[in-house]
């Protein structure tokens, strides 16, 4: 059994050792040469940042597990925002340089629908990632990858992944990897690969959505076009014989309160009305009378 269990073990710990050799620790390349081979389409500016058109867009693999304050994340939990991927390790000072501008970037564009993820990795404990959260004013949770395996996994051969710490991938409202930097970024290079993206069209809603919505203003009773039928109705139904003058006679009150004339000898209160006459109808007077 545990040599049939051997082999799996081996390929797991080098499939994490490649993730390991393939991240280019503590990048500080600014030449925006880089790439991912085969047939990647996407576009590498002389920036250092690359993207990719909407309609050839990859989704990543799964990107969830424990943060470091010790809870769950799944980032396709945020699909329908824009999200920020950042690579980085506490230990990684072109990481240190631009932890400020993420932080500041994150807070002015959280109330547009941007949600900020770190994930730490080869970082042995959390301790030191941690304080280096407190130390930059990070608010926005970080996946825990200290081995490197949501990178390796989580980033299909051939997208913009990974390839450096820090790198920053960034998805789009579909969940789709849309822009990669494998460098540190300033606050107006971390601008531009979001920039794009918020000028995007929002996904439309669900049919299903749509006649929720619709359902409550035209659809439903009581709607406004019911509520105003049935004020009509009931204005008309509650004038009694002072109705020919014009005025509404409130219910229980006698019509030559409102008409200013005596009421005729043995004239029928308002409060004759039939309750159980179809729609508030006067009940006839010779009813009304004992007849």
């Amino acid at each position: 059994m545990s040599l049939s269990r051997a082999p799996r073990g081996i390929l797991l710990a080098a499939g994490v050792l490649a993730a390991a050799v393939t991240l280019s620790a503590c990048s500080g390349d600014n030449t925006g040469k880089s790439g991912g081979g085969g047939d990647t389409n996407f576009v590498t500016n002389t920036g250092g940042i690359s993207t990719v058109a909407k309609g050839e867009r990859a989704a990543p693999g799964e990107l969830a597990g424990e943060t470091l304050d010790g809870g769950r994340l799944d980032v396709a939990d945020l699909k329908g925002k824009i999200v920020v991927l950042n690579v980085w390790g506490s230990w990684c000072a072109p990481c240190r340089a631009e932890a400020k501008h993420f932080s500041k970037v994150a807070k002015e564009l959280k109330p547009q629908g941007v949600e900020f993820v770190g994930i730490n990795t080869r970082n042995p404990s959390k301790q030191p990632a941690q304080k280096f959260e407190a130390d930059y004013g990070i608010t926005y949770p970080s996946l825990y990858d200290p081995s490197g395996k949501l990178i390796l996994h989580g980033f299909p051969r051939g997208t913009l992944n990974p390839q450096a710490i820090p790198s920053t991938v960034v998805l789009d409202r579909d969940g789709r990897i849309a822009a990669r930097s494998l460098m540190a970024l300033g606050e107006d290079q971390l601008r531009s690969m979001i920039d794009p993206l918020l000028k995007e069209s929002k996904p439309k809603p669900e049919s299903g959505e749509q006649g929720h919505k619709s359902g409550k203003t035209a659809g439903e009773p009581g709607g406004k076009a019911a509520a105003t039928a049935a004020g009509a109705g009931s204005a008309a139904t509650a004038s009694g014989p002072a109705g020919a003058s014009g005025k509404v006679v409130p219910a229980g009150v006698p019509a030559e309160a409102v008409s200013g004339r005596a009421a005729p000898a043995g004239a029928v209160p308002a409060k004759a009305v039939s309750a159980g006459a179809p729609g508030g109808a006067v009940a006839p007077a010779r009813a009304a009378a004992g007849e």
